[in-house]
């Protein structure tokens, strides 16, 4: 390993900073580099001796590397993609990075990719021991997440994200720098914020994430003051909100300023603010009492331009071309004053407003600059001060006496920046068999840019049931006709190409059986019949049955295979364990499997369920899901074996609440019979030592439990047979008699 000085750490670092990405430059012409990002950087620049450390010179792998790491290290991954099995732990203040570090170029960030082909979750995660880590200058593809971060301050820079399923960037109570980032086709969020510190997210290029682009949780904490710093980004094809804050009860010390961002063709709401913990946008605004600062915006082509809250400042911005509304949910001490709106379904909708809006034509350019002669050059204003709120735009963020109105402040120049293609892949859809096609309606605009470039299109499959692929009539065009084999949910990516830049979308397709857009709630204990799923898929069906819940159950009847499984959409309202109780049944022996999966569908638990052909109480099994997120997460049940059925679904977070009744008096062990992998309801939750015994008495199982009253036992490879169950607490003894097939 190659050990370098200060004075060569110090180079590294300036080259680090010299680089802008093209995604930035095409929007930002101007905007400070964070003051707190130069002072971490000048701090860097003075530490000790660091040892660079290379993969796989070095090292073969990653987390090798980080192993052998000291805080302060540099650890450099040659080009190449390293696809991973594991997380990649750090608990070091080190540098991640490629030869971009030294090299300065684009094309290292390309090179040097960490990907996973199993979905994990996430690629790589940064503990609380990695205070003051740099992750820089690397391609993140595919996974779950791709980045958890726990430390209180790390930078995240120069970095691109691509066609995760879940968020690229979560921060779990951390903190940072984020910037000069570019986001494509994150299943969820681009950066998550959950019991978040201060950070600063700026320079990020955002293009079509699944749900918002970032999405702040307005968790309570020790109520210690927050900032919150959201500048000079670039937003464009939310599922949901571009900006989205979810507000909880109380004040949690948390200010947000936004300002000079670019938020376009979100489908819901460019900035959204919801209530009561709610990640589902709804329109209505909340009642939050932090403050946010919202100016020198453009809001562009979005459902809804601003929905607000309590101490909402919004001045100096471009909204326009807003499908329902520009501003709504602006009262108590908000206020909207000095804004353009233009071309808006509505301009106001219980909105407190000022007298200096302008409603005139903002005259953009395709990358969001101001034509000469714009009504909106020279004619914002500098402090707004209004309701005992007051925000001053920075002297370095405006060139006249005066600020303008919008994103990017007009400084006389007449040459346009090249904007990457717009690519709409356009809305989900369900094909319902037996039909099998569908019509693909995408959408590709381009500013025309570069004058010799040649504007392509492509549709690929992403994603599908394994081994499945589909038909496209023409793949070159975004209009088209799919044709689908198996059923199942099918995700379709639209690449739009200008000859120097690239952007894409992807749409989702369910060819499935039956299909009801349906979210449940789990603010509490909820029961779920099998028929509320959110779509039924292969061979499994709803039928009628006597004795069900509701007299229809989910099946795979037998001779029709075991492709059968039915996904519900579930929305939590708290991170943790949660407990899901599936009532079901099988035939016989050899219909009796199901494998079970939330929120990671790559991860399913698979078990045995009863025999009994009926949905009583020894019936139910329980499966118990961990680090279960706040949001909305498929779970989905499918069969293993044809003939087994599923009834009812209960979910708790509550490990000693179940779907019936227990019997003090009367041991229960369910499901009966089983394989061998059966839950004890116990009577107390005392400590209890638990014993299983074969015909012959000879023991087979023990362990010891306390503060549950379920208690999983898997026996392991047993013969069939009777088996006894002794249970002994400090007050009694009970045994009971179960059978293994």
């Amino acid at each position: 390993m190659k050990k370098i000085g200060c004075n060569s750490f110090i180079l590294l670092i300036t080259l680090f900073l010299a680089w802008t990405p093209t995604q930035a430059k095409s929007v930002w012409k101007y905007g400070p580099k964070s003051a707190i990002a130069e002072a971490k950087y000048e701090l860097a620049a003075v530490k000790p001796m660091a040892v660079v450390i290379r993969v796989p010179e070095d090292f073969s792998t990653i987390q090798e590397a980080v192993d052998a790491a000291n805080d302060n290290d540099v650890i450099i991954l040659s080009p190449g993609t390293y696809t991973l099995t594991e997380t990649v732990v750090i608990n070091k203040r080190i540098t991640l990075t490629s030869e971009f570090i030294n090299s300065n170029e684009e094309s290292d960030v390309d090179a040097t990719v960490i990907t996973s082909a199993d979905n994990l979750d996430p690629l790589v995660q940064f503990n609380a021991g990695a205070l003051d880590a740099i992750c820089t200058g690397l391609t993140f593809r595919d996974a779950h997440k791709q980045l958890t971060l726990e430390c209180d301050y790390m930078e995240v820079t120069y970095c691109k994200f691509f066609d995760n399923g879940s968020d690229a960037v979560s921060l779990e109570g951390a903190g940072g720098y984020f910037a000069y980032n570019y986001f494509e086709n994150c299943g969820d969020e681009a950066i998550d914020a959950d019991n978040s510190l201060d950070w600063i997210v700026e320079y990020n290029t955002i293009i079509n994430p699944g749900d918002d682009g970032l999405e702040i949780r307005l968790h309570n904490n020790d109520n210690s003051a927050r900032l919150h710093i959201i500048r000079y980004n670039y937003i464009s094809g939310a599922d949901e909100d571009g900006i989205q804050l979810i507000d909880y009860d109380g004040d949690s010390g948390r200010e947000f300023q936004i300002h000079h961002n670019v938020i376009r063709n979100s489908t819901m709401v460019g900035l959204g603010c919801t209530i009561n913990g709610n990640t589902v946008e709804n329109f209505e605004g909340s009642y939050m009492e932090e403050k946010a600062f919202v100016y020198n915006n453009v809001f562009d082509n979005n459902d809804h331009g601003i929905t607000g809250a309590n101490n909402v400042l919004v001045f100096n911005n471009i909204i326009s071309n807003s499908s329902t509304v520009a501003l709504k949910k602006l009262d108590n001490n908000s206020s909207a004053d000095y804004n353009c709106l233009y071309n808006n379904g509505s301009d106001f909708m219980n909105a407190s407003t000022g007298p200096n809006d302008i409603f005139v034509d903002p005259m953009l350019r395709s990358d969001y600059s101001l034509q000469e002669g714009s009504p909106c050059i020279d004619t914002g204003i500098k402090t707004y001060t209004i309701n005992g709120l007051s925000q001053t735009v920075a002297d370095i963020d405006f060139l006249g006496e005066l600020p303008d109105r919008g994103a990017i402040e007009f400084d006389g120049s007449v040459v346009l920046t090249n904007v990457a293609p717009t690519v709409i892949a356009g809305e989900n859809l369900v094909v319902l068999a037996p039909t099998n096609q569908i019509r693909l309606v995408g959408e590709v605009s381009d500013d025309g840019l570069p004058e010799s470039g040649n504007l392509t299109t492509i549709w690929t499959l992403e994603s599908g049931p394994t081994g499945e692929n589909v038909i496209f009539a023409d793949d070159t065009s975004a209009a088209t006709n799919v044709t689908f084999g198996k059923q199942g949910v099918y995700e379709l990516k639209l690449t739009a190409n200008d000859s120097e830049k690239t952007s894409s979308d992807i749409i989702t397709v369910f060819f499935v059986n039956d299909y009801n857009d349906t979210t449940i709630e789990l603010a509490e204990s909820t029961f779920i019949e099998a028929e509320d799923y959110r779509y039924l898929a292969g061979n499994a069906q709803v039928l009628d049955f006597t004795g069900a819940s509701e007299g229809e159950i989910v099946a795979a009847p037998l001779g029709g295979g075991t492709y059968a499984y039915s996904e519900y959409r579930l929305a939590t309202f708290s991170e943790g364990t949660y407990y899901v109780w599936i009532n079901a049944s099988g035939l016989n022996e050899g219909s009796n499997g199901l494998n079970v999966s939330f929120n990671d569908l790559e991860n399913e638990v698979s078990f045995e369920t009863t025999i009994t052909n009926s949905f009583g109480n020894e019936s139910w099994v329980m499966i118990a899901f961990e680090n279960i997120p706040e949001g909305v997460y498929p779970l989905r049940i499918s069969a293993t074996e044809e003939g087994v059925s599923w009834d009812r679904i209960f979910v708790t977070t509550d490990e000693n609440e179940s779907p019936f009744d227990t019997n003090p008096d009367n041991l229960m062990v369910y499901p009966v019979p089983n394989q061998g992998q059966f839950i004890i309801a116990l009577n107390s939750t005392e400590p209890a030592k638990i014993e299983v015994f074969n015909i012959q008495g000879q023991l087979v199982y023990t362990t010891e439990v306390s503060n549950t009253l379920f208690a999983p036992i898997e026996l392991g490879v047993v013969g069939k047979g009777v088996y006894v169950i002794s249970i002994e607490n400090d007050d009694e003894l009970i045994t009971k008699k179960i059978i293994i097939n």
